[in-house]
């Protein structure tokens, strides 16, 4: 294999790594998770929300407000589950899952008012998601889970 070749390969490959293992700075785009980060603000009154989550077929996990479908936010430190189905609260006693009804408080957010967008994390989720939807629903607290 000449040198080039096997330079590209191993280039190819370490990229490969650095994107699955998530050493990508938080402030990229990349496939995490639609999680809150401590870190940022959202640009939102917190007050009741309610509504029916989905997880889309590319991955993408969606809320209908009654109103429409946005791009649901989870509150901070919110992890998915080994079979790639939840999401699990920090302390496991929470799950939310395909078509359960959350309440909760949070806010909805345009995509123009939300950090990283449209260079950042968040810009490259909206883009890959759905870029028409346009807004986050940013839900900071899960209230209660109807399945």
């Amino acid at each position: 294999m000449p040198h080039i070749m096997r330079r590209s390969v191993v280039l190819a490959l370490t990229l490969a790594l650095v994107a699955c293992t998530g050493a990508a700075e938080e402030t990229e785009g990349g496939d995490g998770l639609p999680v809150q980060n401590p870190a940022e603000t959202y640009g939102h009154d917190s007050a009741e929300i309610s509504g029916t989550v989905t997880l889309e077929p590319n991955g993408c996990w969606t809320i209908d407000l009654g109103d429409g479908k946005r791009l649901l936010v989870f509150p901070a430190g919110y992890t998915m589950d080994n079979e790639l189905a939840l999401m699990l609260s920090p302390d496991g006693q929470v799950d939310v899952g395909d078509g359960d009804l959350i309440t909760g408080l949070g806010g909805v957010v345009s995509a123009e008012g939300f950090p990283g967008v449209p260079d950042g994390f968040w810009g490259n989720y909206l883009a890959f998601c759905e870029p028409e939807i346009g807004a986050f629903a940013v839900v900071d607290e899960i209230t209660s889970v109807d399945v």
